[in-house]
């Protein structure tokens, strides 16, 4: 089957600050990006679902965790 998504994360809390956008939505991906957010996607679209209710989708961030050492300026 030719599905619209490869991963469908429904129900995330999504902030993507790139294009202003805050809320309860659903995130398609398709071959590695984000190709969709809009709320009530539809799952037989994705070839996996993945419920992500309470969870936050911050698109485009990939490891926000960092060690900065005190000898750069």
């Amino acid at each position: 089957m030719n599905y619209r998504y490869d991963i469908l994360l429904k129900n995330g809390i999504v902030a993507d600050y790139a294009t202003n956008t805050e809320g309860l939505m659903d995130v398609g991906i398709k071959h590695g990006q984000v190709v969709e957010l809009a709320p009530d996607l539809n799952p037989t679209q994705a070839k996996d679902v993945f419920d992500i209710t309470g969870r936050y989708v911050v698109p485009g961030i990939i490891d926000i965790h960092t060690h900065i050492s005190t000898w750069i300026r």
